[in-house]
């Protein structure tokens, strides 16, 4: 009934808000003047990526009560048309991914324990009819043992005896309807099941009716919402993380690159230099190469002249031993004459 209610003037709220607007309670003086924007912490995250679980399950068992924050169509278009609309958005999802996440790890213990019902038939309830023929058939045993107690002890053993065989029928009927009870509440819970998706329990022999009424009911259509939104807010993350992983690998392959092409100018760099020797090397090379021009060129001055003075020395020789030639002939000529 408090949630009824409640829900009730949170739609009456909305309703003021879309006709007189959300600063209605302001001062005239002061109405529009504040910036609205869908980053106020008033504001439903929740309802701006998705939907708001408080709108769900209204007047049902599972019942989350009235969102304390602001749910309104402004902020929405405000944050769809935000240039940061992708930044904020993966931060809303997991926020509401977490709350999802609680909602639905609560409802899938309900389920497993509602499960295990069923596959214990030990465990289950036995039929209204069968626990009220089974105490009176107790109170009868027990009204039947007090009597043949008294009786022993009066000394009338025969209608004693005769007294306990007819508890020991009692016992015998007790244990067949026992039996009938653990059969018919096992056929019971055999001919039910449990939605995996809201947890509802159904009987096998429902109508077409009743099978559509659940499927369409406020919880079915509310926790399959839920179980959606889930996943597909689990897939966009983890394509946004292939993305970001492709294009950190990218990157990181862009710049081994860049490490590559430097080393390769470096290697390259480093025959250049060896092969143009700096500028006071050329010098010295230069003047050595004077010097050894100006030594060769005074050794071969030197061998130069050395040539020449024995060229003269043979050719004064050659004029001596001419001289020679013609005195001797001389003489020869002298003596024959």
């Amino acid at each position: 009934m408090y949630n009824s209610i409640n829900n009730i003037i949170h739609s009456m709220r909305n309703d003021l808000d879309q006709l007189m607007g959300k600063d209605r309670n302001m001062p005239l003086s002061s109405r529009g003047k504040k910036k609205e924007t869908f980053l106020d912490p008033t504001v439903c995250k929740h309802f701006l990526v998705a939907f708001c679980p408080h709108d769900l399950f209204p007047n049902t068992k599972a019942d989350l009560g009235t969102c304390p924050k602001r749910h309104d169509e402004y902020y929405k278009k405000l944050f769809e048309r935000d240039p940061n609309k992708e930044v904020y958005k993966r931060k809303y999802e997991e926020e509401l991914m977490e709350f999802l996440e609680k909602i639905i790890s609560q409802l899938d213990v309900r389920i497993r324990k509602a499960m295990s019902k069923i596959d214990l038939p030990g465990e289950a309830d036995q039929p209204r009819e069968f626990q009220t023929r089974i105490e009176a058939i107790n109170k009868k045993i027990n009204f039947f043992l007090e009597q043949a107690e008294r009786l022993g002890e009066e000394g009338r053993l025969d209608e004693s005896e005769g007294i306990m065989q007819e508890i020991e029928r009692l016992k015998v009927q007790r244990a067949e309807l026992n039996g009938l009870s653990e059969n018919s509440a096992l056929q019971s819970e055999r001919q039910r099941h449990i939605c995996e998706v809201c947890g509802a329990m159904q009987s096998l022999n429902d109508t077409d009716k009743r099978i559509k009424m659940h499927l369409e009911g406020k919880l079915h259509t509310g926790y399959a919402l839920i179980r959606k939104t889930l996943a597909e807010i689990k897939q966009s993350r983890e394509e946004h993380r292939k993305l970001e992983k492709l294009a950190q690998e990218a990157k990181m392959a862009e710049e081994e690159k860049k490490i590559l092409k430097g080393a390769q100018q470096q290697k390259e760099e480093k025959p250049r230099e060896h092969s143009a020797p700096p500028k006071e090397h050329k010098k010295s090379r230069s003047k050595s190469k004077s010097r050894s021009k100006d030594k060769h060129r005074h050794s071969r001055d030197h061998s130069r002249e050395h040539s020449k003075e024995r060229g003269r020395e043979r050719s004064r020789e050659r004029e001596r031993n001419r001289e020679k030639d013609h005195r001797s002939r001389r003489r020869r000529d002298r003596k024959r004459s």
